[in-house]
């Protein structure tokens, strides 16, 4: 098989500047000479921005319908392995506004068949700072959206004042300080640079190197012990660092062996797991799923056995 290729998941709230990014990104890499397939996710009529994109030679697939997260996920995903891999060639997906990126980003990790064929997974996050946090009910989405970025990219910064946009900087530096900072030449001298060595970046930044690519996203799977105490999971979970934005994974609790659950944690609530009783024994053994920022396996393993050193193992 073909070595995989690069995938550049493109997120942010409605009207933050995502496609104007994919604009000004794709001329940039087509002049490396590399082959690029595209999707564009939008609520009612993707084909519109699909259009405003379209040139002789570029493979653009609109989806129309609600999130790839969950919904348009199918949609997706078909999308995706009917791409080539490998040989020069990218993934460029802009999510609408309101998607989940952990969601999504969990769904490319966890599924084989995407794992294989997409490597490294990177999350640009379009922030319009002119309306940062202005979101109303979707301002816990826009943070979430900032969070799971790899790489954040400000927009309209020119139209808020000196202080405000120190604001913006500093708000962001506190949810995110793993993220890359970026524009689009920036970002297109990254890919370049770290995946295939080029010489000589597009758009005039030298320095670029694969080090800006380190923080891709990862996802690892670890083994559980068969019984965990309820006490030994909170710690656990407690422990864990902020480079872990997801966990998920199925168990049995020391205080009920005769029933399994499956159990997900998210960001911002690090001492807390959502736990749902399933109906029988799964077909695997019990596991977690962690989904996160540059994670260190070895440091991941460390701190499970530290958690569960009294569980008991099959």
């Amino acid at each position: 098989m073909s070595s995989p290729s690069p995938l550049v998941l493109v997120s942010g709230f409605l009207g933050a500047g995502k496609t104007t990014f994919l604009r000004r990104l794709i001329p940039l890499l087509e002049a490396a000479d590399l082959r690029l397939s595209i999707v564009l996710n939008d609520y009612e009529n993707a084909d519109i921005d699909a259009f405003s994109l379209e040139q002789p030679g570029r493979e653009i697939t609109p989806v129309s319908g609600s999130c790839i997260c969950c919904d348009s996920l199918l949609m997706l995903t078909v999308a995706l392995l009917r791409m080539p891999a490998g040989g020069r060639h990218i993934a460029l997906v802009e999510a609408n506004g309101t998607s989940d990126p952990l969601s999504l980003t969990g769904h490319l990790l966890e599924n084989p068949a995407l794992r294989a064929r997409f490597t490294p997974v990177l999350q640009v996050t379009v922030i319009d700072a002119s309306r940062w946090q202005h979101c109303g009910e979707h301002n816990a989405l826009e943070r979430l959206q900032a969070a799971a970025a790899s790489h954040l990219l400000l927009n309209r910064m020119e139209r808020i004042s000196s202080i405000d946009a120190n604001n913006v900087r500093r708000e962001l530096e506190e949810l995110n300080p793993r993220a890359q900072r970026c524009d689009a030449e920036s970002f297109a001298a990254a890919l370049l640079a770290g995946k295939w060595g080029s010489p000589t970046p597009v758009g005039g930044h030298p320095h670029a190197s694969h080090s800006d690519l380190a923080h891709g996203f990862t996802g690892l799977n670890l083994e559980l012990p068969d019984l965990i105490p309820a006490a030994s999971l909170r710690e656990w979970l407690l422990g864990l660092p902020k480079e872990v934005l997801r966990v998920k994974g199925v168990l049995r609790l020391a205080e009920i062996p005769e029933r399994w659950f499956s159990f997900q944690r998210l960001a911002g609530a690090p001492g807390e797991a959502a736990l749902h009783a399933l109906p029988g024994r799964p077909a695997f053994p019990p596991c977690a799923v962690l989904i996160g920022v540059h994670l260190d396996s070895a440091a991941m393993t460390q701190l499970r056995d530290a958690a569960f050193a009294t569980a008991t193992s099959l």
